[in-house]
């Protein structure tokens, strides 16, 4: 059962027929993650291969993924398979174009939350 008592949300936990338990729960306010900053990208053939810092702060729940924008944030792509870690590479890409690279972070409340912030936008040209 639970109650509320000063502001504070308390779950009580009946153990025997006699004995009954409170327990202090903490209230916290999930969110999308803030932003990742990218740090550099290294250019390759038809490849950009980006680097990044995770964010500050994973909303309250554990980071699951990124996606990758190369048009500036019109557009993101989840990264596959997915992964958390640094770096994070793009192919596919046209040789001799310029793409604007941004990433954000996704945590498992994805679904429910959305993605995170945009980091930096990093502008890099594929040979």
């Amino acid at each position: 059962m639970f109650s509320r008592f000063k502001g504070l949300l308390y779950f009580t936990c009946l153990v025997m027929p006699v004995l009954s338990h409170r327990f202090r729960l903490k209230e916290r306010t999930l969110t999308a993650p803030t932003a990742p900053k990218i740090t550099s990208i290294a250019v390759g053939d038809q490849t950009l291969t980006v680097y990044f810092l995770d964010p500050e702060g994973d909303g309250g729940s554990p980071l699951a993924n990124y996606q990758y924008s190369v048009d500036n944030g019109g557009t993101y792509t989840t990264r596959n398979p997915s992964s958390v870690t640094s770096p994070l590479v793009i192919s596919g890409l046209t040789n001799g174009i310029t793409y604007n690279v941004r990433i954000r972070a996704i945590n498992q409340l994805f679904n429910t939350l959305g993605a995170g912030a945009p980091s930096n936008v990093v502008s890099a040209g594929v040979y």
